[in-house]
Parts: structure tokens; sequence; C-alpha cells
């Protein structure tokens, strides 16, 4: 596994989602720029990356929201959420430990004071080891920024990394969501169903990517029983987009 040293880090400003393409490139515009590390800087996508998604998500949250991002990878979409309901009032949740360092430098070299709170762990339908009720950056966000993809999943953890319902982390801390959005490769409906009660009570806004062929593979879960969990609970759902995943928003209905 290759890591970046933290004194060797490349950072790069990016920008993404172009929403005008009028005259000459330098004179289109786009809606959101950051600072990111290379390589992750040099990738080709951020002209179009999931903007069916962001633009729900953009239509839809306020300032002030209590935004879960349950799964967040290397850590840049967040920025753009951040944007919009004020990145003091993020909930950062990843359980691969190796992201947390890219997460935290990302996000303070994006000048984004402290995330409401971070969670270290796997988000799921049940409560195995520890589970951490500390809020503040997690010890392994000090470290070095690994280089490249690696994924930490419910079906696969040899690590022994804690496992967590929704429902018992919002009560022991007492941070209610009031949306969130969720990218965990295959285990949506595992970690909805950890969350029913918080989904019952409090009636958070959903964006959630669902993926049938992993979904189906490492859960037995079908598309169709995550989507039909979310309605029986009082949710409609809008098909926002189908890419490299399936991208829903979820809102409850009275």
């Amino acid at each position: 596994m290759n890591y970046i040293l933290r004194d060797q880090v490349e950072w790069k400003q990016v920008k993404y989602l172009k929403t005008s393409e009028q005259g000459p490139e330098e004179n289109h515009v786009w809606k959101y720029e950051f600072t990111l590390p290379r390589p992750l800087a040099d990738w080709d996508v951020f002209s179009y990356w999931e903007s069916e998604r962001i633009a729900s998500m953009d239509a839809h949250l306020n300032r002030g929201d209590v935004l879960f991002d349950i799964g967040k990878e290397q850590g840049w979409c967040n920025l753009a959420y951040g944007e919009m309901v004020g990145p003091e009032h993020m909930v950062l949740i990843e359980p691969t430990r190796e992201f947390w360092p890219g997460i935290r430098q990302i996000w303070e070299k994006n000048g984004n004071p402290e995330p409401r709170a971070c969670l270290s762990a796997l988000m799921s339908d049940k409560d195995s080891g520890a589970v951490p009720v500390e809020t503040g950056w997690p010890a392994e966000s000090i470290g070095d920024m690994i280089d490249r993809n690696k994924y930490q999943y419910i079906h696969d953890n040899e690590e022994g990394i804690s496992e967590i319902k929704l429902d018992t982390w919002v009560e022991r801390t007492g941070i209610v969501p009031d949306a969130l959005t969720m990218d965990v490769e295959g285990a949506e409906l595992l970690i909805l169903r950890g969350a029913e009660q918080t989904l019952k009570t409090h009636h958070p806004k959903c964006w959630i990517s669902v993926h049938p062929d992993l979904g189906l593979r490492d859960y037995g879960i079908t598309a169709e029983e995550t989507i039909k969990f979310m309605e029986d609970l009082g949710y409609a759902g809008e098909h926002l987009a189908t890419d490299h995943e399936v991208h829903y928003y979820f809102e409850y209905q009275p």
C-alpha cells in the first residue's frame, strides 16, 4: 500500500461541475472550486461527476441542516455538501481507516472549520465491537495520505472494525440528522435497517446511491427491496440518474 508523506503532498486547484460552456474555455462557468491532492486532482470526470445528485441536494438542503455523509471514501464531495449546509453541520462517516488522514487534510486545506462530528466505523444493521461516541476527528486522521482507493465492507470486515447502527449512534451522541447521503457499495439496506427508528421519528431527507450488482452479490439484497423499505416507511423516491450506480432521492410524505 502506497502513502504520500504529509510534507510531500502536491495540491492543485480543481473546478467541479461545469454549468456553462459558452465562449472560450477560460470563460466557462463552474459551480465549485476545491483544492485537492494529486493524484486525486488529476481525475478526468470533475466536469460532470454525479451532477444530478448534487443538483438535487442543492435544491433540497438548507443552510444549517445536519447532514450525515455515510461512506466518504477519500473525502472531496463533502466539500460541495459543506457549501450547501455549512461545513460545521457535516457529520463525516467512513470505515476505512486509511482514508482518514486524506479526509482531514483535504477538509482543512479548503479552510473548513471542524465538522459537527466524525465517525470511523461501519454503519450497519447491528452493533458489534466498541461503539465510539467521541465526535471529534478520529485518532486515525493523523498520518500519511493513501494514494489509491481501498474500501472496508460489512461483508468482508476482517479487520474487526466496529459496526454501529445509526439509531444507536444518534441515541448516544444526541446528534440527529436532518438529511443523510449514502454511498456504501451495496450495503444500503443494511444501513437503512439500522436507521429505522431515526427514519420513522425524524424523517431525514435521504440521497442513496444504490448498487444493484454489489447488493445482490455481497448481501443477497435487490435494489427493489431497498426502495420498498423506504416506501414502507412513508418515503417517496425519485430516480435521479443511473451511471456507475443508481441515484435516488427519498423524502418523507406525511
